[in-house]
């Protein structure tokens, strides 16, 4: 088996309570230059944001569910 390659392309996606935060805390993390989002509209109940760093396949999709929608998070 070989070393494994300088660059890893991957793709996570995760649930979160607060779309705004987790996107702030991540882009300090790991260095993310883009974020797209997306706000809720029929069938699409949840915010979702796609951050990215060019040029290292790294990127992240955030999704966090609408209060009260099916999909949405339980109660505590």
């Amino acid at each position: 088996m070989g070393a494994p390659p300088d660059i890893v392309a991957f793709h996570v996606g995760i649930v979160v309570r607060d779309l705004h935060a987790v996107m702030d805390r991540y882009q300090r993390m790991f260095a993310l230059e883009h974020w797209h989002r997306r706000e809720p509209r029929p069938g699409l109940p949840m915010r979702i944001a796609y951050g990215g760093r060019e040029g290292t396949g790294l990127a992240f999709e955030l999704m966090e569910p609408v209060p009260g929608e099916p999909r949405d998070f339980p109660p505590e």
